[in-house]
């Protein structure tokens, strides 16, 4: 909804100007509900180019169409609004995250104004932050960004200047010292946890070409950015009430009735459980630090004694929550496209298509045996035979079992190219270099050099067949789920819209230029 005329797609949602082709949109990942992560063509709307992430310069100034003038994108999606579910018009969208160098995230907001985060190792090769309040942001011609930084500021994107002074901002902090720093603030550890998200380390640098966003935004607290209404709790904000999480611990030498007042992180809770095993471990190799404040021996200066019983509270003054979801935003796109529905079109096509996969020992107690759940009938008797068998002291006979898989017969295995039977073709092969390989040793005490080459060329033949049936198994998933259903679904959906109104119409013409 925010007027800029771009085609959508999400996960099995697509949202789709008629004029535009099938390369032509941007791709909104918004599982998380509190975040939504953005991905658009490299440089301009309709390049086609989606090899990496665009320059952050681009961002300020992207060209959506070639009669249209470059588009903030950062700034018209903290400026654009909508209609709540109580009726008032509000800006749905607090930060906006851009990654300006492989060390350094641009944070924007509508009213707080724009900040950068910028990250260096310190000599222990631990990562320092730097947060600074900046103004006049504006694209380069190289395709970075440029701005100017604000000498005595007022107010800042993250609250933190409600906390500390400006002058604390002019060095770099440890991660534990910001999070003691921002704990208090409505984006508590927020300097650490939005730069991680943003920015990867440099042994994920191919991986970060592939699926690192371009943008990233959050919602503002009463937002989220779900299709369908919720009752329930989502994931993805970086304000106080997400952030905030209780760790309860008790056992010998915890401290009774108290409260570990510094703040921590979820990734202490496993070096602080390495320390309760008396595990060795190597603590440079954590992001985190054990909680020894847990302990009776610990300072009490850190450890306030606060005890709560359950007597101490009134059980009985709960109530219950009386909630009634919000309207569904009118303006979505008629979809028969229905993931959570038996009767979806790709539902429908993965339940036909593992039909074959029923097990038929199974299917045979379901029906001689109705109500007997399990606990007689031919798969039991199965299940309790391998059992026995595999506790063979003969190695030859105890993998048998695992080699003719007889408790997992399917109804495709009719075929002797089903999945399961070529699994056990594939066992018996391993169960016949197994036993070629122990009469050699029993009878000559070392393998022969022949029998370990010719052993490794049935391996890499094992190999490259399971290679190359995987490979025809992902085809034919890919042609049937992603082409065939989702290609009928949006064709559906594009007749059923056809009359409609797409959000986020532009309204000037395409064909003429603006004047």
């Amino acid at each position: 909804g925010g007027g800029l005329g771009m085609s959508v797609r999400q996960h099995r949602y697509w949202n789709r100007h008629k004029e535009d082709g099938s390369r032509a949109f941007a791709f909104i990942d918004g599982d998380s509900d509190g975040a939504a992560r953005i991905y658009l063509p490299r440089g301009a709307f309709h390049s086609g180019d989606w090899t990496s992430p665009a320059r952050p310069g681009d961002m300020l100034a992207y060209r959506i169409a070639d009669h249209l003038p470059p588009v903030d994108l950062v700034g018209t999606l903290l400026a654009a609004t909508a209609v709540h579910g109580d009726g008032c018009v509000d800006p749905p969208v607090d930060l906006v995250l851009l990654k300006i160098a492989d060390n350094g995230i641009l944070i924007s907001t509508a009213d707080r104004g724009q900040a950068v985060i910028d990250r260096q190792p310190d000599p222990a090769g631990r990562w320092v932050y730097r947060y600074r309040v900046v103004t006049d942001v504006k694209p380069c011609g190289d395709g970075g960004i440029d701005f100017a930084e604000v000498a005595d500021p007022g107010i800042d994107p993250l609250g933190i200047l409600q906390r500390v002074p400006a002058a604390a901002l002019e060095h770099y902090y440890d991660e534990q010292t910001w999070l003691e720093i921002t704990v208090g603030t409505a984006y508590p550890d927020s300097v650490v946890a939005l730069t991680r998200h943003m920015l990867w380390q440099p042994n994920l640098c191919e991986r970060e070409r592939e699926f690192a966003p371009d943008l990233v935004v959050t919602a503002r607290p009463g937002w989220y950015f779900g299709v369908e209404p919720t009752c329930g709790t989502t994931h993805g904000y970086p304000l106080d009430d997400a952030m905030r999480a209780t760790l309860y611990v008790a056992g010998p030498g915890i401290r009774r009735g108290a409260r570990v007042e510094r703040p921590c992180r979820l990734v202490d809770l496993t070096p602080t459980l390495l320390e309760m095993t008396c595990t060795p471990y190597n603590p440079s190799e954590f992001d985190g630090r054990p909680l020894l404040e847990l302990y009776e021996s610990c300072d009490g200066s850190t450890c306030t004694p606060h005890p709560v019983y359950w007597h101490d509270v009134d059980l009985a003054a709960w109530s219950g929550l009386c909630y009634r979801p919000l309207e569904i935003y009118p303006h979505q796109p008629v979809s028969i496209n229905k993931p959570s529905s038996f009767f979806d079109l790709n539902s429908l096509g993965r339940n036909a298509a593992t039909v074959s996969e029923l097990n038929v020992l199974r299917v045979f107690d379901d029906v001689l045996f109705p109500l007997s759940d399990g606990r007689r009938g031919l798969l039991a008797h199965v299940e309790r035979t391998d059992l026995r068998v595999r506790g063979s002291r003969r190695p030859w006979l105890a993998e048998l079992p695992a080699v003719l898989d007889a408790s997992g017969v399917t109804l495709s295995d009719y075929d002797i190219t089903s999945l399961g039977n070529l699994q056990r073709i594939d066992g018996a092969v391993d169960w016949m270099q197994n036993r070629t390989a122990s009469l050699e040793c029993r009878l000559l005490g070392t393998r022969l050099p022949a029998s370990r080459l010719a052993g490794c060329g049935v391996d890499a033949a094992q190999d490259a067949i399971w290679d190359v049936y995987r490979l025809g198994q992902r085809i034919g998933l890919k042609l049937l789920d992603e082409g065939l259903l989702s290609g009928t679904e949006d064709a559906v959906d594009g007749a059923l819209n056809r009359l409609r109104r797409t959000p986020a119409e532009v309204t000037a013409d395409r064909h003429r230029p603006l004047r």
